[in-house]
């Protein structure tokens, strides 16, 4: 797998099947850094048809590539300099919302869901229970909430899961795996077996089933991370975690023509994107 430093110049990505639409994902850790580090020529080469940013960490509301992705929301929280999500679709979403049904301001700097002809897409930059794990009842509360959220959107059209979602599904998403059980945050007993719930359809009465779909068709795939943090020369030694997904319906899992993690694109950010291929219209 790739061990690059800095986006490659020129960038060519695989382009998307006829007949399909294209989502791409990516936490970006802040958008004023990265623009000048090629996440404007990683937009581009995607051309994907809707484009989800997390941890973008704006203020106000940008304006860049307005006329390739005329329909742009921002989520800003209330706290400066803090998360943000923010959802680029060339095509009008039916409609759109930020943050947590009856959720405070800060919610909408943490999700976005949209809803176009054939789906909802939810864009998420989840909470981490951070530190000694000290924010893990927040982590809790959030989970809750957003799997009523996810459950509830799913009932009218099936509902993409989409971003950074600070959880792994097993061993085979991290580094060190043993080493870091219940003692580092997005690998504990309290997240995985919720993250599991909602897989199941468990989590909240009338859920229905989801899969982690690139793991479903990727389920030998050791190393295949999306984040390698900065420090200590994780992305050179491939010490790293799968934080970013796409969870989907299971019942419209063979929609999905293709799903990757661009692992050429690193150094704009300590994530690298993922994409979704899936049949026809969103």
């Amino acid at each position: 797998l790739p061990r690059n430093l800095t986006i490659p110049d020129p960038l060519e990505l695989s382009p998307k099947p006829e007949g399909s639409s294209r989502i791409a994902s990516w936490n970006i850790i802040s958008l004023k850094s990265s623009m000048g580090k090629g996440l404007i020529r990683y937009i581009a080469a995607e051309d994907a048809d809707v484009v989800f940013l997390s941890e973008t960490k704006c203020n106000d509301v940008p304006m860049i590539l307005k006329e390739k992705y005329p329909h742009q929301t921002w989520g800003i929280g209330k706290t400066k300099g803090y998360a943000g999500v923010a959802l680029l679709s060339k095509s009008k979403p039916i409609k759109v919302t930020s943050g947590l049904p009856g959720g405070d301001q800060d919610t909408k700097a943490r999700l976005i869901t949209a809803e176009f002809e054939n789906h909802f897409i939810c864009g998420t930059y989840v909470v981490n229970a951070g530190e000694k794990l000290k924010s893990m009842p927040a982590k809790v509360h959030w989970n809750e909430r957003f799997a009523a959220h996810l459950a509830e959107c799913d009932k009218s059209k099936p509902t993409i899961w989409t971003g950074d979602l600070n959880v792994v599904l097993d061993a085979r998403d991290l580094s060190k795996a043993s080493e870091k059980w219940n003692k580092v945050a997005g690998y504990t007993a309290t997240e995985c077996n919720h993250h599991r719930q909602v897989l199941a359809g468990t989590a909240v009465e009338g859920a229905k089933p989801y899969v982690d779909i690139w793991r479903e068709r990727n389920p030998d795939a050791i190393g295949h991370f999306t984040y390698f943090g900065f420090r200590g020369q994780c992305r050179q030694k491939g010490i790293g975690w799968r934080l970013d997904s796409f969870i989907i319906p299971e019942r419209i899992k063979d929609s999905v023509l293709d799903v990757g993690i661009r692992h050429t694109v690193y150094g704009a950010s300590d994530h690298l994107p993922i994409y979704m291929d899936i049949k026809g219209a969103l």
